[in-house]
Order: C-alpha cells, then structure tokens, then sequence
C-alpha cells in the first residue's frame, strides 16, 4: 500500500520531509560549536581507549566487555567510528547525534503517515485528497513536535546518550517493518523487523519493550483482534503469539545480559538502600512528571535526584491518583470506541517501565532521556487534533488562520526553548552551574560544578561547591575531591579540622587509617603545633612501620 493516491500528496510528502530535517538541524546546530562534558563523556569517548580503533580486538571488545555498567556493542561501534572520522574535536561527535537524531524526524513522520493511512482504511474510509492532506499535516506536527521537542535535548547534545538516538533509529526500523509485514504478509518485512529490534537491543536495552509496542499495534490501529472489531480477529491469537515469540525471546536474552552488566558494576541499588514503597511512589510521580514537562518544557534539569516519601504527607500519593484517572478516563474512551486513548497511555507506560526505578540504578529519580520513545505517540495526538480542526468544514477560514499562527508560535517557542537548553550542555561549567541555580541541594550537581572549577584552576571556589555537596551528601568522591583542594591550597587548618571530622564520624575520605594520622602530623607541622605533629606521626607509624613519609617528618621535628 502506497501512502497516498495523488502525485501532489506524494510530492508535498517529500518536500515535508527535507524541510523537518532542515527545521530540527537549525534547532540543533549551537550544538556544533559545544566541547565534551567530563560527565560520562569521559568514560564512553575521551578516555576510553577501546573506541580509538575498529581493529578486530576493538571489535571484539564492543561485543564481549561489560563497560560502564552496560553491554551497547552498536553504540561502541558508532563511537569508534566517529573517533576514526573526527579524532576528539567535539564538533564531529555531535555533528553524528544530530543527523541521527534528524534521520529519527523522518521515520517518526513516516511511521505517523502509515499509521494514521492504516486506520483510514481499516475503518473503511475512502482515502480522498481531503484525508491525505489530513494525514500529511497530523504526520508533519507529530514529527516536528518530537523533532524540536526541549524534552530530548538530553538524548542529542550529551555525546554519552548517542544510544538513545541509535537505539530509536532502529526501533522505528523495526515499527516502520512491521506495518509493512502486516499488510502483506512477507517473510522478507517480518525479518527486517525482526532485524531491526535485534540491532535496537545492541545499542541500548530500552528497547526490551518493543514485543508489548507491537501488541499494542496489533490491537489499534491495525485491529488484528476482536478487541476493537464486534466480529473475531482476521489473525487467531496463537499466531499472534507465535509472531511475537522471537522478539520475547531476544527481550529475555537482553533483559538478563543487561542485569549482569549493570551488576558487575555494582550500579543496581539493593532494597536497603531504596525501599520498595519509595521505588513504587517516585515510579508513579515520574509518569505524571514526564507528562508535565512534555506540557510544559520548562526548568529542565540534566540531574533530578530521588525524593524522601513521607508516608504522613497525604500529596505523595497524588500522582497515584493522577495515574488511576488517567486511566479510568481513557478506559471510558475505549469503551466509547475512542481507542487511541488508551493505546497512547498504554504505550507510553510500558515504555516507560524499564526507567521508573523500580529496579533502581543510580541515584536519580528521573531523567529527560528516558522519555525520547515514550513520549511519542503525544505529538500524534497533537498533530490528529490540529489536522481535524483544520479541515473541518464547520470552522471558518478566520479560524484556520489562528489555528495555524498559534501552531508556528508554539513550535518557534518549542525551537527557542531547546536552543537554549542544547547550549546548557556546552562544557562542564555551564551545565552545572545551570544546575546548581536551579537545584542547588543536589549533591551531585555541585560536586560536579568544584570539579569544573578545580579543572579550570580556581580551587577556592571549587572547595565551596565541594563544601556544599559535602554537606548534602557523605559520598567518599566528594571527600576525596574536597581533600585533594585543600592539600592544593595548603589549607592546614582546614585539614585538621576535616581529618579529626573524618576520624570522629568515620567518614570514607578514600585513604587507609595511617594516612589519616601522617597527613594530620602534616598539617599540625606547617601549623608549628609540634606536639600534636608527633602524637598523629607516631599513630601513623604505630598502623604502619613502613610508612616512609611519616619516619622522614617524625625525623626533622626529632632534630
């Protein structure tokens, strides 16, 4: 099946597509001029020397290694060809993100024009000039909204989340396949579908969700089931099943490598340390909070850490209840015959269930990331709505003209919003002192802004964020970080104050007992207080006779 009857249509379609890559490449082009963040960037591209190559040890690397508590052998891939093509300009890295990302515009739109021509026709409309037009604006809005959307921002201008852009590539890939396989049932589409969901697992395990993405399918709008149609299903469910089976079957193999990766890691928190009710509550808050922030994209965060549920505080639970009205609404919409609804909420649900933190890795409550799939089918419903009040023969023409005027105002605030925050991720100083502003109680956050400081040379002012993170958190790194200022500075006093701080409450500062001692002897000598100098090199030799630095000190204070 062809998309549309008429030439002009096909021809629009075309020129549709070239302007969407056109709009989504000026939204991202400041990100050519961004350097490499030292978050995560570091591990994955500037100090990773198994990407700086494509010999067949790399290669076989990619394919084998669990490396930064993940097993993403495409995204190695495209890492290691970018590092081939560019070397470590930042320029060529993201150049590779935004094209990628641009190639995602396009499938979205074409993936919006099939769906929305399959439910045309199986609700046994005739497909005129009228609904072609329908379908080519409802597709155009839904690809530019996810295209220039500020929500994915994360997932293009952090060189580090390059798997977020590869893996939806071939997930719509994947999608794109399958409709084409259910309309005419050839081994040959079944296999690029089954393809693609292979190569979307080698690039990251977010897609484990794609055998329930086409179930949904199967059920709106392809109504391959009696649940949408009052006759039986034109397929039997058994072969339905058996359809679905090879997919599972690789989300099972995927599934458990990815828990052995994240595990070798150490990066899987245990139930002690985030219990069960507060993974269940920030689960329910992050489907409302990622719904709010596609609404309404503003105060971004690139870190946005775990909460502390109080069980007394009757408001945690409102996003509980916010979930079960959305639900129980776009039940009763089904139940009218209304079927995107549900499908929509559904499908934004289960793609969202591997990131919700019920399994829990690292420490943060959400992230704008993971919402580049899940969001998706919002802008389809948007563009549905703009193209029916568009077309429709009861508005007047004053109507259409607002209509469309507050469209282009609202996706030039969408393009200018994520304009902004693509130059957030320009280095390292930007994009946390951008967080630190607008969250300054995330630990993470202002141990990351010391860290950006102290590499820039002004440590005063990174032993004030390290100060700040120190206090929110007793995170060892943090110490360590702190540490390594004041010895820089030579702050004596500071450092007796800290190691005595350190001794009394037993805080990890990433240095054995004796050590400890000898660099409290340390500062107590460059202080003058002889006596205590002695006390702490005598204690460090106590732990340690061998421990050279202190016998030399304890020597010259001697004589």
């Amino acid at each position: 099946m062809t998309f549309f009857q008429s030439k002009s249509i096909r021809f629009k379609s075309i020129i549709c597509a070239l302007l969407l890559i056109v709009f989504t490449f000026l939204t991202y082009r400041d990100a050519l001029n961004n350097g490499f963040t030292t978050w995560d960037v570091d591990v994955y591209v500037t100090n990773n020397p198994h990407i700086k190559g494509l010999t067949w040890e790399h290669l076989k690397w990619m394919f084998t290694a669990f490396y930064a508590a993940n097993w993403h052998p495409l995204t190695w891939l495209s890492h290691a060809i970018d590092y081939t093509w560019f070397g470590l300009q930042p320029w060529g890295h993201h150049l590779t993100s935004i094209l990628i990302h641009s190639v995602n515009v396009v499938l979205v739109f074409i993936l919006s024009m099939r769906l929305l021509t399959i439910s045309v026709s199986r609700t046994k409309l005739i497909s005129t000039i009228d609904h072609e037009h329908k379908i080519l604006l409802a597709a155009s809005v839904s690809a530019l909204l996810f295209g220039i959307h500020p929500q994915h921002v994360e997932s293009v201008a952090w060189i580090a989340e390059r798997k977020d852009v590869l893996c939806l590539f071939f997930i719509l890939v994947t999608l794109i396949s399958y409709l084409r396989y259910t309309l005419s049932y050839s081994r040959a589409w079944y296999m690029m579908s089954l393809g693609g969901f292979i190569l979307a697992l080698l690039s990251k395990p977010m897609a484990v969700t794609v055998p329930v993405i086409l179930i949904l399918l199967d059920i709106y709008p392809l109504r391959r089931t009696a649940l949408t149609i009052s006759s039986p299903g034109l397929i039997s469910y058994r072969q339905l099943g058996l359809e679905k089976l090879p997919f599972f079957a690789f989300t099972l193999v995927s599934v458990i490598i990815t828990v052995l990766a994240q595990q070798s890691a150490g990066a899987i928190v245990d139930h002690d340390t985030v219990d069960l009710t507060t993974r269940l509550l920030n689960a329910f808050n992050s489907l409302i909070f990622y719904l709010a922030k596609w609404v309404m994209p503003v105060s971004l965060s690139p870190s946005y850490l775990l909460s502390t549920y109080h069980l007394t505080d009757y408001m945690v639970f409102m996003p509980v209840l916010a979930s079960l009205l959305i639900t129980l609404v776009s039940g009763y919409f089904w139940y009218k015959g209304h079927y995107a609804w549900l499908i929509t909420w559904l499908f934004y649900v289960v793609t969202l269930s591997p990131m919700l933190g019920i399994i829990q890795v690292g420490s943060q409550a959400a992230a704008d990331r993971y919402t580049y799939l899940p969001t998706l089918p919002f802008g389809l419903l948007i563009g549905i709505g703009v193209a029916k009040f568009y077309y429709d023969s009861g508005f007047r023409r004053v109507f259409r003209v607002g209509l469309m005027a507050g469209l282009i105002l609202l996706l030039g605030q969408l393009m200018q919003l994520t304009q902004q925050q693509t130059w957030i991720w320009k280095d390292d100083l930007t994009l946390w002192t951008y967080t630190v502003l607008y969250n300054p109680d995330n630990p993470l956050a202002q141990m990351n802004l010391g860290i950006a400081y102290f590499q820039l040379g002004n440590t005063e002012r990174a032993i004030i964020h390290y100060r700040a993170a120190a206090s929110l958190n007793r995170h060892r790194l943090i110490y360590i970080n702190l540490l390594t200022a004041l010895h820089k500075l030579q702050l004596h006093s500071e450092l007796v104050k800290f190691y005595q701080l350190a001794l009394q409450l037993e805080i990890d500062v990433g240095q054995t007992k004796d050590n400890i001692y000898f660099h409290l002897g340390e500062a107590y000598y460059h202080q003058g207080e002889m006596k205590s100098a002695r006390e702490f090199l005598q204690k460090a030799l106590n732990l340690n006779a061998h421990h050279a630095a202190a016998k030399q000190l304890l020597a010259q204070i001697k004589f």
